[in-house]
C-alpha cells in the first residue's frame, strides 16, 4: 500500500502541528505581556533585595494630590534583612503635563507604609526638613536620618517602610498625557548603614497620568475581559486554520 502526500497548494504554506502551536503560544504570550502591562503598569524587573519604588496615578486637570515613595524588602521570608541608617532621594517629573510637585514631609500613611525612621532628623530641635527645596518644582532632593538608638531601622524581608509623603499639583490646563515620577538612582540617591556604607538597591519609577474632563477611562476589569475575547478569538482562527489544512 502506498500512500500519497499531498502538497500544499499554490500560494498556500505547510505548517507542521508543532511549529504552528509554537507561532500561537509565541503570539499569545506577546499579547499577554502587553495587555498585562496596560492592566496593571510597568513590571519592574529585579532580583531581590531593597526597592524604592513610586506610584503610578490619574488625576484630572486643575487637581492635586498626594502619595508616598515607599521602601520595599523584596527578599523571600528568610532573606537578608538590612539597617538602613540614612537615605537620601531625588525625585523628578518629567512629561507634557505641567504637573508640579509642592511639598514633602515625613508624613507616610501610618499602617501601610509608616516612616523609616522612628525619630527623624527634622523633629530634633534645629533639625532641617526633609527637604530644603522652595516648592513648587518638577525637581527636589530629599533626606534624613534615624536618630533612635541603635541608629538604624532594621528592614526585614517583606516590609514597607515610607521615606516620604509628597503632594502635587496638576495645571487646568494640562493636555491628556502622562508625566513620569523620575528616582534618581545611586549615587544620587542613598541609602546607608550607620557607618555610612552604601546600602545598594533597585528602582521603580512611576507615573501621574492626566485624563481631561469627560474622557472615559477604560476599568481594569474591562481591559482584562477585552484580553480575554482577543485570546479566545486568537485561538479560534488558529483552529480554523488547521481544519482547512487538514481537508
Amino acid at each position: 500500500m502506498k500512500l500519497r502526500t499531498r502538497r500544499p497548494e499554490s500560494g498556500q504554506r505547510s505548517c507542521s502541528s508543532g511549529s504552528c502551536w509554537r507561532w500561537v503560544c509565541g503570539l499569545f504570550r506577546v499579547i499577554a505581556v502587553a495587555l498585562a502591562a496596560i492592566v496593571g503598569g510597568a513590571v519592574p524587573c529585579s532580583a531581590g533585595g531593597l526597592v524604592i519604588e513610586a506610584p503610578s496615578l490619574m488625576a484630572k486637570p486643575g487637581s492635586s494630590g498626594s502619595f508616598d515613595l515607599l521602601l520595599v524588602n523584596t527578599n523571600l521570608t528568610g532573606g537578608a534583612s538590612y539597617d538602613v541608617s540614612s537615605d537620601q532621594f531625588v525625585l523628578s517629573l518629567s512629561g507634557p503635563l505641567g504637573i508640579t510637585f509642592t511639598g514633602v514631609s515625613i508624613a507616610t500613611d501610618p499602617v501601610a507604609a509608616p516612616y523609616i525612621f522612628v525619630s527623624s532628623g527634622t523633629t530634633q530641635p534645629g533639625g532641617p526638613p526633609l527637604s530644603t527645596d522652595t516648592f513648587p518644582k518638577t525637581r527636589f532632593t530629599g533626606a534624613d536620618a534615624e536618630f533612635a538608638l541603635p541608629g538604624f531601622r532594621i528592614v526585614s524581608p517583606g516590609d514597607t517602610f515610607g521615606l516620604a509623603h509628597v503632594s502635587y499639583a496638576v495645571s487646568s490646563s494640562t493636555p491628556n498625557g502622562i508625566d513620569t515620577i523620575t528616582i534618581a538612582p545611586s549615587p544620587t540617591s542613598l541609602l546607608t548603614m550607620v557607618d555610612g556604607t552604601p546600602i545598594s538597591f533597585g528602582i521603580t519609577n512611576g507615573s501621574i497620568g492626566s485624563i481631561a474632563v469627560g474622557t472615559v477611562v477604560p476599568e481594569p476589569w474591562a481591559l482584562t475581559q477585552a484580553s480575554t475575547a482577543v485570546l479566545i478569538g486568537l485561538g479560534l482562527v488558529w483552529r480554523r486554520r488547521r481544519v482547512r489544512q487538514r481537508t
